[in-house]
């Protein structure tokens, strides 16, 4: 998101048990089907923890990256949404609720400076994110 030059992201916050994580911050994700498809279950996804309805054609593709490659062969696809907001629309993102809670899901907004991704979150999606962004930015 842009605002007068300055650029924030949208993450969310939630409680992640398996690495004791009360409050963790990280991009918003969702499960890809077989197709690859953004269309199917992430957007769905996207929609239920940020409120937001992406359309695939609106998306930038950053890369994949291989979390644990000597582990596993689980590959994630990193996109970007880019969009134009006044300071009131952003406002008003911060903090805001998502999730399903018939799923047991809390999940809370957390709007940030770009940069701020660096000493804020130590989600491996996100920095990775940030990294290919930076690396886009610098060779437009």
């Amino acid at each position: 998101m842009n605002i007068d030059q300055e650029k924030f992201v949208v993450l969310t916050s939630q409680e992640r048990v398996p690495v004791g994580e009360k409050e963790l911050i990280e991009l918003p994700a969702g499960m890809m089907d077989g197709s690859n498809e953004f269309s199917s279950k992430a957007a769905s996804e996207i929609k239920e923890e940020c409120g937001m309805e992406l359309k695939e054609d609106t998306l930038h593709e950053l890369g994949y990256i291989y979390p644990s490659p000597g582990g596993c062969d689980e590959r994630v696809r990193l996109l970007l949404h880019e969009c134009n907001m006044t300071k009131i629309e952003i406002e008003a993102m911060k903090g805001r609720t998502g999730g399903l809670k018939e799923e047991g899901e809390s999940i809370v907004l957390v709007i940030m400076k770009l940069e701020d991704i660096l000493y804020k979150c130590q989600d491996a999606k996100a920095l990775s994110a940030y990294a290919l962004f930076m690396q886009k930015l610098q060779f437009k």
